[in-house]
């Protein structure tokens, strides 16, 4: 694959993930108007998907990406519903770009 067109692909995940992430909003952060605001949990996250076998591994890895950025105590833990829905989420877009 040429060089732009994995750069392109690279973005539109990322904005994907962001997205969904800033519409979850797992840390109550999106109230103060960046859109950007999940940008670098989201670029963390990317080079992960390739490894992951299910939602579930995705969730941990969610978690964990989180507690790295964020203070681990105020994360919602990786089975509450918040983190289940993001995953969800995040699974079934990655499934769909997969598929093309």
């Amino acid at each position: 694959m040429e060089y732009l067109a994995l750069l392109a692909q690279y973005q539109n995940l990322q904005e994907n993930i962001a997205h969904i992430l800033f519409d979850h909003d797992p840390m109550g952060i999106a109230h103060l108007g960046q859109s950007d605001a999940y940008q670098p949990e989201a670029e963390a996250l990317i080079p992960l998907l390739t490894s992951l076998q299910s939602k579930e591994e995705l969730a941990a890895v969610i978690y964990q990406v989180f507690c790295d950025w964020f203070e681990p105590a105020i994360v919602p833990l990786v089975d509450s519903a918040i983190m289940q829905q993001i995953a969800d989420a995040i699974w079934l877009f990655w499934q769909q770009q997969a598929a093309n």
